[in-house]
């Protein structure tokens, strides 16, 4: 076989959990998974990209979708979902709040995206990205050019995360398709 070994569709996933030690934060790895969500049958035709990452050492496993708006009483360009859930035992059991950030690999600097987040639960948020020409545009290129999702968490217990994944080829792939199909 000439195109050589198969490429694992994960990515990689971490959060990271401020400790008393400031350089130091807890560090948790996992693995992210991308898929597509095809079109709701009687819906408006959009698919949606969704990224699973489980962290296996904190019982923890986040989703995160980002769709099309097909709202026009929602003034956002796209949605992100974002839910997790804890398994029995977790040490995290929920989250107070949440900020949708990007970054380039090797960098530590990453750039919020610009809309409203809303916390639907301890574990689930909705965040409407803005709509503003700008902001849309600024918040798209984002998305679509840098290579790690990142989730600045207040946690239940007031301790302060990020949960972060990678987009990886088959993420970038898939977002890509999707942004053609929204246009």
């Amino acid at each position: 076989d000439a195109s050589g070994p198969a490429v694992p569709d994960t990515a990689r996933a971490a959060i990271l959990i401020a400790s008393d030690n400031l350089r130091n934060p807890l560090v948790s790895l996992g693995s992210t998974i991308w898929s597509t969500i095809p079109p709701v049958p009687g819906q408006p035709a959009t698919v949606a990209v969704k990224a699973d990452a489980d962290i296996p050492d904190l019982k923890m496993h986040a989703t995160m979708t980002l769709r099309k708006n097909m709202d026009p009483t929602l003034q956002a360009t796209h949605t992100i979902d974002l839910k997790f859930s804890f398994a029995d035992g977790a040490p995290i059991t929920g989250v107070k709040d949440v900020e949708p950030k990007v970054r380039n690999l090797g960098s530590t600097a990453s750039e919020a995206l610009t809309g409203v987040r809303v916390k639907i639960s301890d574990v689930y948020f909705l965040i409407a990205l803005a709509k503003g020409d700008q902001d849309a545009a600024r918040n798209l290129d984002l998305i679509q050019t840098r290579a790690w999702f990142d989730f600045p968490l207040l946690l239940k217990d007031n301790r302060i995360a990020k949960l972060v994944f990678q987009k990886s080829t088959k993420g970038e792939a898939m977002l890509a398709k999707a942004f053609e199909a929204w246009k």
